[in-house]
């Protein structure tokens, strides 16, 4: 199947690539994101707001997360015991 088929394709490939980039993974986050597969994003998006202050991407890491964190469902994936 083509990298390019779907966009989370595109970002698996692109994370696979070039993990250090924070944009692919703040990318991918997205995606599953979108999809309600908050398990999936947060650690995309906690990699992010490691790797993205190299390429000034956390920020979009940091935004995401701040959204599954008021998602009420999502609550079980944050230990805030940490």
């Amino acid at each position: 199947s083509c990298t390019w088929s779907t966009n989370e394709k595109l970002w698996l490939d692109t994370v696979a690539k070039n993990p250090s980039s924070g944009l692919a993974h703040s990318n991918l986050g997205e995606e599953y994101l979108r999809a309600g597969r908050y398990g999936e994003a947060v650690p995309l998006f906690e990699r992010a707001t490691e790797v993205g202050r190299a390429d000034g991407t956390a920020h979009l890491a940091h935004h995401n997360l701040g959204v599954i964190w008021s998602a009420k469902e999502a609550g079980p994936l944050f230990d805030l015991n940490k």
